[in-house]
């Protein structure tokens, strides 16, 4: 058996570093679903490519480029803004996306608004998950 090529070996375990990742937030069901996606695109890079996969299933689904995430600040707020829209937010970034239709409504404009759902994060094991928010306290 012949050894394998130096640059085979050097690819392989530049590729073994890579984050590439993905969780699911179920909204009534399997059929209507919220997934991010993160990629790291270089072994040495702590910046992800997000993105998150809106669906509604069969009449729609879409993927919508989030932009750019450090994995060190990795967490992503979802928040049920009614009417259908989802608010998402990491940091300072917000998005605005509407499941009836599959749509990116951009940056919200008086900022978050509507119920904590949950977050997306990497957990202790670097495994990217979604976590729901604690239900809310019942009021006396």
């Amino acid at each position: 058996m012949r050894p394998l090529p130096a640059f085979t070996l050097l690819a392989c375990c530049a590729l073994a570093g890579c984050t590439s990742a993905t969780a699911t937030y179920r909204i009534d069901g399997a059929d209507q679903t919220l997934s991010v996606r993160a990629n790291q695109d270089y072994f040495w890079s702590d910046v992800l490519s997000v993105g998150i996969i809106s669906a509604r299933m069969p009449e729609c689904q879409r993927k919508i480029d989030l932009g750019k995430v450090r994995q060190s600040e990795f967490d992503i707020e979802v928040f049920d803004s009614g009417d259908d829209v989802y608010t998402l937010r990491a940091g300072e970034q917000m998005w605005q996306v509407n499941i009836q239709s599959c749509t990116n409504l951009g940056e919200p404009g008086a900022g978050v608004s509507g119920l904590p759902v949950g977050n997306f994060k990497f957990d202790d094991e670097k495994k990217l998950v979604f976590l729901k928010a604690a239900a809310p306290a019942a009021a006396k």
